[in-house]
C-alpha cells in the first residue's frame, strides 16, 4: 500500500507498504481516512496498518498551493518484474464508498412527543382523533458523542425523505403566528416540511426542543404517521426516527382457516364475515354472505362501485347468491359515537356455482373441457390410491387473486382412467371414465425350442385363451381382462416330477415357457393353495408325488396401470379311472363318487361310481337278460380309457330290493338296479349304476257297483285330475293316465256319522279298484258338503246333499277318480203348517205306495169346509192358489223342493174345471204336495155352499160347528142347514163398523151441547157422511147381524142430525132429552 503526492504529471509516493498475500484472495478490508484538524495529521488506515502525512496542510499547500483540496482514491494493481510467475490475468481490485462524517458527532433524536394542540394532555397512539384536529409534536434532540465537548455542529431538522421507512402520512403541517415553530422557546421561520428544514445550530451534548404543529388529515382508518430526519449541513448525514402517532383503526375479518377462530371475540378480534372464503382465484362456488359484528364499531357499510351502499347494524348481513361477478365492493366500519372510521377493506365477489364438463371423442381421444363464468382451471385423474391428482392445469388470466380461465380447453388423453376437470371457481365435473388403450395381450413365445416345462404346447397352434372382456374398473377408469387356463398332469412316482418338487423356479419356468411378457409391462406371480391362501413365499408349493393343486396368478401390468390376469390352474392327480360321457350330451351324468378301492391303501387303484336312471314303458312282451342289459349301458355310455388300456367289463341286475336278478320282466311295472363295471390295467374301476324303472300309463280299473251305473270314465288333466279334458284333446302319453268317473247314490237318514276311515272302507267296498299290470295302489277320499266346503265328517242323521271324491293312484301317477253325488233323504211326507195353531188338522192317514217295494210314503188328511153363496168364480188355478194358502205345506228334504197337484169333483163326482160360489152344491178338492224323493201329502176338502136363510143363527161368530174345525176359521162339516152360520174365511166386521159410526154421531152432539156452543156449518156436513157411509155397510152385509147393526146406525145419525137443524132454525129443543 502506498500514498502519494500529486505532483505535475506524476503521483508521487510518500510512503510505501508491502500487502501480503491475504488481500489477494478474494477478501475485503475496511480502508478509512481521517484529519486531525489541531495537529495537522491524515491518517490513512487499511486493517491493522495505517499511514499518516503531518504536517499535512503545510505539505499540501507547499506542494500543490492554496487552501483548498480534494480527497480522491486511487487503486492499482503493480506486478514486480523480478517476480518469477508471470501476473495473473484475471486481478481486481474495487471499492465503495461508505460515510464521510464528523468524528465527534453523533445526533440523535431522542424522543418524540404528541400533544393536544392546545393544552398539555398527551395524545397516545391509540387515541380517538377525528380527522381536522390539531396536534402538537415535540422532538428532543442531541448529539450523544462524549468527546464532542465545546464543539459546534450546525443542522437542519427535516421531514424524513425515506418514506418506506419512516413515512409521514396522514397529517398536514402547520406554521403561523398561532401555531409556531419554536426551538428551545425560540420562534423560527422555517416549518419540517420547508424546503431547508427547521435550522439547528448544536453545541456540545446539549439537549434541544423543537416544537411544531401538525393538524389530522387522515380519514379512512389509516395510521398517522410522522418520520423525522437530521442532517448535519458539512456532509449532510442524516439520522432517521419514525413514529406512529395514531395507531391504524384496521377493519378485521374473521379468518376461518385461522385454529384460533373458534375463541376469537366477535367485535374486537374480528369485525365481520366474510363466508365462505373466495379461493385462490378470488371466486366462490358457494352463496356469499357478509355479515357485521359491533363492537369496535357499530356500523358497517358496503359501498359497491356501481349501486347503492348498504349500511348494516350488529349481527345484520348482506347475501350474494346470483351466479355472476359483482361490483368490486368497499367495506368500512365506523364508531357513530367517536365518528372514529376503519380502515377500507376491498372485496370482488365472484360466484360460480355450476360445475363445468367434461366429453371424450373416443375417435380423438381429446377430452374437451367447457365452463361458461370462471373458466377451465384443471385437468384430474385418478390415481391408484383412488385420489384425484392434476394432469393438466391451464392459464389463467387477470391479477394473482382475481383469475378466470378459458371458457373451453381440450387434452389429448394418453392414459385410461377416470378424469374430471375442475373451473376457477373450484367446482368439478362429473367423473369421467377414458379408454385409450387395451390392457396387455398375452401371447405364446416366439422361440419354439425352449424346452417345455409342464405339458409340451401344440407347436401347431395352441393360442393363449382370449379370456373375457376386459372390465373397466370403476374407481380407476382402467381395463383388467383375465385368461385362465388349466394345466393337469399324472403323478409320477418313479420318477416323480420335477423331481418330487414344485416350487417357484418351476413356476416361473412354466410361466415363461407358456407366455411372453409384453414390452413396458411389469410381471407379478402370486401363488395360491387349494383353499386360497397365499403361499408365494413357500419353499415348496406341491409334492408332485401327491395329487394337489395350486392357482398361480400371473398379473401382467402396463405403465398406466392396465392389467391383464392369467390364472393358471395347475393340477396334480392319479391315473384316472376309466371315462365315461353320456352318448346324450343334453343329459350330462353328475359328478362321481371317486374312492379308493381298498381303504387301508388311499394311494392305490379307484372307483368312480356313476348314478344315472332311466324310466321306460312295460312292454307287451319280453325280458331284458344280462347281455341285453350290457348293449343298452354300452347304447347309452361311452368309454375311454384315458392312462390304461380297458382290461373287463361286468354287469349285474337287481330287484328293487337289491336281491341279484338274473333278468327283468319287461311286461310288468318295476324298478331295477343295472351295474356296469369297467376296470383298467391299473386296478381302477368306473361303475355306473343306472336305476331302471319300468312303468305303465295304464290306469286303475273300477269295479262298477251293483246298486247303479258310474257314468264315464272321462279322460282328465293329470295335473287337475276332477277337470274332464276339452273336447277333442287327446291325453297326453308322456304324462300319467287320468279318468274320471261320476256316480250317485241316495239313502234315507239315520243315526250314524260318516268320517274319512269309514267313507274310505265304504269307496273300496263298492268299487274295488285294481291295477291290471301289478302296480302297487294308494287310495284317498274327500268329503264336501253341498256348498264345496271340505269337512271331516257327514251327519247321517240329517238331510243333505254331500260329494265324496274317491282316488285310486297307481306307484306310476295314473289315477282313477269317482266323483260320487251323495243324498240323504227322509221318509217323512210334506208336512201341512197349520194357520191357526188352535185348531189343528186331523192327523194324515197313511196310504201305501202303488209300486211294490217302493219305500215311497204317501199321507192323506180328510177336511170339510161350508160357506155361503157369494158372487165368486174360481178357476183350477185360483182354486190352487187359495188350496195352497189355506194349507201350507213343508218339505222334509233338504232342498225343500214341493210339486203341488189338483183334483176337483163336482158333489155328483164329476171333474170340474172350477168352483161357482155364487150357486149352492158341494165339491171335492184333492191337493196333493209331492217332495223331491216321491212322498206326497194330500188334503181331501169336501167344499160346500148354502144359500143364506133368514131365520139362521149364529152358533159360533169364531167359526166352530158341529161337525169338525176347518182352516183359517172356516166351518167343519157336519152342520145342521138350518143353524148353519155364515163364516165366509173370517170373523165379519161390518156390524161392529156399523155401531162405531152410531156411538161416533152420539158423542160428537152430546160433546156440542154440553159445552153450549152451536155447530159450525162444517159440522153440519158430517152427519149426511155418516148417513152415506150406513148406506155402503149394507151392500156389504155378511152376518145376521149386520142388518140390525146398520139400522140402529141410520137411527142414531138421524137424530142427531134433526137436532142440528133445529138449533140452526133458532129452535132451543133439547131433542135428545125427549
Amino acid at each position: 500500500m502506498s500514498d502519494y503526492m500529486p505532483t505535475s504529471g506524476n503521483n508521487l509516493p510518500l510512503h510505501q507498504k508491502p500487502l501480503s498475500a491475504w488481500y489477494l484472495n478474494s477478501n475485503s478490508e475496511s480502508i478509512s481516512c481521517s484529519y486531525d484538524y489541531s495537529s495537522d495529521t491524515m491518517t490513512f488506515t487499511v486493517g491493522g496498518y495505517s499511514i499518516q502525512e503531518t504536517p499535512f496542510r503545510q505539505n499540501m499547500a507547499a506542494t500543490m498551493g492554496g487552501n483548498s483540496f480534494y480527497l480522491g482514491f486511487l487503486g492499482s494493481i503493480s506486478w514486480d518484474p523480478a517476480m518469477t510467475n508471470d501476473m495473473p490475468d484475471n486481478l481486481q481490485m474495487s471499492a465503495s464508498f461508505d460515510a464521510f462524517q464528523y468524528n465527534d458527532f453523533d445526533p440523535q433524536l431522542v424522543n418524540m412527543t404528541l400533544y393536544d394542540g392546545t393544552s398539555n394532555t398527551v395524545v397516545t397512539p391509540n387515541a380517538v382523533v377525528a380527522p381536522g384536529t390539531v396536534l402538537r409534536v415535540e422532538s428532543v434532540i442531541k448529539n450523544k458523542s462524549n468527546s464532542c465537548t465545546g464543539q459546534t455542529f450546525n443542522l437542519h431538522l427535516k421531514n424524513s425523505d425515506d418514506a418506506q421507512n419512516y413515512p409521514t402520512q396522514g397529517i398536514s403541517f402547520l406554521n403561523d403566528s398561532t401555531y409556531p415553530v419554536t426551538v428551545n422557546g425560540t420562534k423560527v421561520g422555517q416549518a419540517i416540511n420547508g424546503s431547508g428544514g427547521i435550522p439547528l445550530t448544536m453545541v456540545g451534548n446539549t439537549e434541544y426542543k423543537v416544537v411544531y404543529y401538525v393538524k389530522v388529515t387522515e380519514s379512512n382508518g389509516q395510521a398517522v404517521k410522522l418520520g423525522q430526519m437530521l442532517e448535519d449541513d458539512v456532509f449532510q448525514n442524516k439520522d432517521y426516527m419514525g413514529k406512529t402517532l395514531l395507531n391504524e383503526r384496521p377493519l378485521e375479518p374473521l379468518d376461518p382457516d385461522d385454529p384460533a377462530s373458534n375463541t376469537q371475540a366477535p367485535g374486537s378480534d374480528y369485525h365481520y364475515t366474510r363466508l365462505p372464503k373466495a379461493n385462490e382465484n378470488g371466486w366462490n362456488k358457494d352463496d356469499v354472505t357478509v355479515q357485521f359484528f359491533a363492537g369496535d364499531f357499530d356500523q358497517f357499510t358496503i359501498t359497491p362501485q356501481t349501486g347503492s351502499a348498504v349500511t348494516l347494524a350488529d349481527r345484520e348481513s348482506q347475501l350474494y347468491d346470483q351466479e355472476q361477478i359483482y361490483s368490486p365492493t368497499t367495506y368500512q366500519a365506523k364508531d357513530t359515537s367517536t365518528g372514529a372510521v376503519s380502515t377500507k377493506v376491498n372485496d370482488l365477489v365472484k360466484i360460480d356455482k355450476t360445475a363445468p364438463t367434461l366429453s371424450f371423442d373416443q375417435d380423438t381421444g381429446v377430452l374437451t373441457a367447457a365452463d361458461g363464468l370462471s373458466g377451465v382451471w384443471r385437468l384430474y385423474r385418478k390415481g391408484t390410491d383412488g385420489q384425484f391428482a392434476p394432469v393438466k392445469t391451464f392459464p389463467l388470466t387477470g391479477a394473482a387473486g382475481n383469475q378466470s380461465g378459458d371458457s373451453s380447453q381440450t387434452y389429448t388423453a394418453t392414459q385410461n382412467g377416470i378424469y374430471l376437470v375442475e373451473d376457477a371457481a373450484g367446482n368439478r365435473s362429473q367423473p369421467l371414465a377414458v379408454q385409450v388403450s387395451e390392457p396387455p395381450v398375452v401371447e405364446r413365445p416366439e422361440n419354439p425350442d425352449t424346452p417345455p416345462v409342464g405339458p409340451p404346447l401344440d407347436p401347431g397352434g395352441e393360442p393363449v385363451p382370449e379370456g373375457e372382456e376386459p372390465a373397466l374398473d370403476p374407481e380407476t377408469g382402467l381395463l383388467h381382462r383375465t385368461i385362465e387356463e388349466t394345466v393337469t398332469e399324472v403323478i409320477s412316482v418313479n420318477p416323480p416330477l420335477y423331481g418330487g418338487s414344485f416350487d417357484r423356479a418351476v413356476v416361473d419356468g412354466m410361466l415363461a415357457y407358456r407366455y411372453a411378457v409384453p414390452a413396458g409391462c411389469t410381471a407379478q406371480v402370486v401363488v395360491k393353495d387349494s383353499k386360497g391362501k397365499d403361499i408365494t413365499a413357500q419353499n415348496q408349493y406341491l409334492d408332485t408325488t401327491k395329487p394337489g393343486g395350486v392357482d398361480i396368478f400371473y398379473t401382467l401390468t402396463d405403465g398406466d396401470g392396465n392389467t391383464t390376469e392369467i390364472i393358471l390352474h395347475y393340477r396334480l392327480v392319479k391315473a384316472r379311472p376309466p371315462q365315461v360321457d353320456p352318448v346324450d350330451p343334453d343329459a350330462p351324468l353328475p359328478e362321481p363318487e371317486v374312492d379308493p378301492i381298498d381303504p387301508d391303501d388311499p394311494e392305490g387303484p379307484v372307483k368312480a361310481v356313476y348314478k344315472d336312471s332311466l324310466t321306460e314303458l312295460i312292454r307287451e312282451s319280453g325280458v331284458m337278460d344280462k347281455a341285453a342289459a350290457q348293449t343298452l349301458m354300452e347304447e347309452r355310455y361311452h368309454f375311454t380309457y384315458p392312462d390304461a388300456a380297458g382290461q373287463s367289463v361286468q354287469v349285474e341286475l337287481e330287484d328293487r330290493n337289491g336281491a341279484p336278478i338274473e333278468e327283468i320282466d319287461l311286461t310288468r311295472v318295476g324298478d331295477y338296479l343295472i351295474r356296469y363295471t369297467a376296470t383298467d390295467a391299473n386296478g381302477n374301476q368306473t361303475v355306473v349304476e343306472l336305476s331302471y324303472h319300468l312303468i305303465s300309463r295304464v290306469p286303475p280299473v273300477i269295479v262298477p257297483p251293483e246298486d247303479g251305473e258310474l257314468v264315464g270314465p272321462t279322460p282328465a288333466d293329470p295335473d287337475d285330475p276332477l277337470t274332464p279334458l276339452p273336447d277333442g284333446e287327446e291325453p297326453d302319453p308322456e304324462k300319467p293316465s287320468a279318468l274320471l268317473y261320476e256316480d250317485e247314490y241316495t239313502e234315507y237318514i239315520k243315526d250314524s256319522v260318516l268320517d274319512n276311515a269309514a267313507a274310505l272302507s265304504w269307496m273300496e267296498e263298492r268299487y274295488g279298484a285294481s291295477s291290471p299290470v301289478g302296480a302297487a295302489l294308494t287310495e284317498s277320499v274327500s268329503l264336501y258338503d253341498s256348498k264345496g266346503n271340505l269337512v271331516e265328517q257327514i251327519d247321517q242323521s240329517r238331510v243333505g246333499d254331500y260329494v265324496l271324491i274317491y282316488t285310486v293312484t297307481d306307484q306310476d301317477g295314473n289315477r282313477v277318480s269317482i266323483k260320487l253325488k251323495y243324498h240323504l233323504i227322509s221318509k217323512t211326507p210334506p208336512v201341512v203348517v197349520p194357520s191357526d195353531p188352535d185348531h189343528p188338522l186331523p192327523d194324515p192317514i197313511p196310504l201305501p205306495d202303488p209300486v211294490p217295494g217302493s219305500q215311497k210314503k204317501h199321507w192323506n188328511i180328510k177336511d170339510s169346509l161350508t160357506e155361503w153363496v157369494r158372487e165368486e168364480q174360481l178357476d183350477k188355478a185360483a182354486v190352487l192358489d187359495w188350496m195352497k194358502g189355506r194349507y201350507p205345506m213343508q218339505s222334509q228334504q233338504s232342498n225343500g223342493e214341493l210339486v203341488y197337484s189338483l183334483l176337483l169333483f163336482d158333489q155328483n163326482g164329476r171333474p170340474a174345471e172350477g168352483i161357482d160360489r155364487s150357486r149352492p152344491g158341494g165339491y171335492t178338492v184333492f191337493f196333493t204336495a209331492t217332495d223331491s224323493v216321491g212322498n206326497t201329502t194330500t188334503v181331501q176338502l169336501d167344499y160346500t155352499l148354502k144359500e143364506r136363510t133368514a131365520d139362521a143363527e149364529m152358533d159360533s161368530p169364531d167359526g166352530e160347528g158341529g161337525g169338525g174345525a176347518g182352516q183359517n176359521g172356516g166351518q167343519g162339516g157336519g152342520g145342521s142347514a138350518g143353524t148353519l152360520p155364515f163364516t165366509g174365511t173370517g170373523r165379519c166386521g161390518v156390524h161392529m163398523l156399523a155401531l162405531f159410526i152410531a156411538l161416533a154421531s152420539l158423542g160428537y152432539t152430546l160433546i156440542k151441547r154440553f159445552a153450549g156452543r152451536t155447530p159450525a156449518w162444517l159440522d153440519w156436513l158430517l152427519y149426511p157422511l155418516a148417513s152415506l157411509a150406513c148406506c155402503a155397510l149394507a151392500l156389504f152385509r155378511q152376518c145376521r147381524w149386520d142388518m140390525p147393526a146398520i139400522l140402529l146406525a141410520v137411527a142414531v145419525v138421524s137424530v142427531c142430525s134433526l137436532w142440528a137443524a133445529r138449533q140452526m132454525g133458532g129452535e132451543d129443543t133439547d131433542a135428545l132429552s125427549e
